[in-house]
């Protein structure tokens, strides 16, 4: 009763973002903030300057991009954590400190005790899962996703065809989705 509630709950939060309702990017705030300023700070190694600008800059990707989000593809905290991690690292690159991103958000502290009581389940073992990939699939995927590789950058460090590299993120990306959706 309570994983549906949630459900119709984050439905009909999305359902106001996507009609630009104002108060809807607030209620994300409210609910998200720490977590994803906490991405930022970690992403971009406790500069707070930095971490507050790319925060402010994914939550205005947020709204501005909120009618491309599809439910069917994940759940809304899970696409505007990406978001948000992507803005981060690409605010760390822009500042051409490209060698020197810290992409480990494993030690994020979150204090909201709405987060604790109420963590992320599309996130919270995805390390863990990870171990259900073959070794080719698990290393590309660690490589974008983890440390924040291009797959561009990824070929040239694993001295593989970029269609590989793309095929390989691909398959993973899609044994872990059924993975999820068996859970």
């Amino acid at each position: 009763m309570k994983q549906t509630f949630e459900q119709s709950e984050e439905k009909m939060l999305v359902t106001r973002l996507q009609k630009g309702d104002q108060t809807a990017i607030s209620d994300i705030y409210d609910r998200y903030a720490e977590a994803l300023y906490g991405v930022c700070l970690k992403i971009l190694r406790n500069n707070t300057g930095m971490a507050e600008d790319a925060f402010q800059e994914a939550m205005v990707k947020i709204w501005k991009y909120a009618a491309s989000y599809n439910p069917e593809k994940g759940r809304l905290f899970t696409w505007i954590l990406n978001i948000t991690r992507n803005t981060a690292i690409d605010y760390w690159r822009k500042m051409n400190k490209r060698s020197e991103i810290q992409n480990d958000i494993s030690d994020v502290h979150v204090s909201n005790p709405r987060m604790i009581r109420n963590p992320n389940t599309d996130t919270m073992d995805v390390e863990d899962q990870l171990e259900n990939l073959s070794s080719e699939e698990r290393d590309v995927i660690e490589l974008a996703y983890f440390s924040g590789l291009t797959h561009q950058q990824i070929s040239g460090q694993l001295e593989l065809p970029l269609g590989t590299v793309k095929t390989r993120i691909r398959r993973g990306i899609t044994k872990l989705r059924k993975i999820y959706r068996a859970n």
